[in-house]
């Protein structure tokens, strides 16, 4: 029965775009995660590209994206748009305090000194006014 089952997974996801050898490189817990994170998105016009990114990132270090994004902490983008070590600390925090709310306010810290650090290292390192250092960053309060 479960066989039967997993056809009927990998179908689907192929039909949104997965090629094979995708398919065949993730868990069943992650095609599991991608199926929930499909039903609950369904009608959104680009599912198939947003459930190959979290298939993508989950394959390339990035544990936990798809369990980030069913739970709605954070969106492909969001994820797309951290390290891994910080999905490896979101997921780790997550799991300690099962607060989605505490994890989702993480998740847009770490996206500002993302953010951050990119227009000062475009700026030639130049801090404006309303730099925050990220040694300091823990004390501050972005939500």
């Amino acid at each position: 029965m479960r066989k039967k089952a997993n056809r009927l997974d990998s179908s689907f996801l192929i039909k949104q775009g997965f090629k094979q050898a995708l398919v065949d490189k993730l868990t069943e817990k992650q095609v599991e995660g991608l199926l929930e994170y499909a039903m609950e998105h369904i009608k959104m016009p680009n599912l198939g590209q947003i459930l190959i990114q979290l298939a993508s990132m989950e394959l390339h270090n990035k544990k936990g994206a798809i369990l980030l994004a069913v739970d709605g902490i954070a969106s492909a983008i969001q994820i797309k748009n951290l390290s891994v070590e910080q999905v490896k600390s979101i997921v780790d925090d997550y799991a300690f305090h099962e607060d989605k709310k505490i994890t989702t306010k993480n998740v847009k810290k770490m996206l500002v000194l993302n953010q951050q650090e990119k227009l000062y290292t475009h700026t030639d390192g130049i801090k404006g006014e309303f730099f925050i250092d990220p040694k300091d960053a823990e004390d501050e309060d972005y939500a």
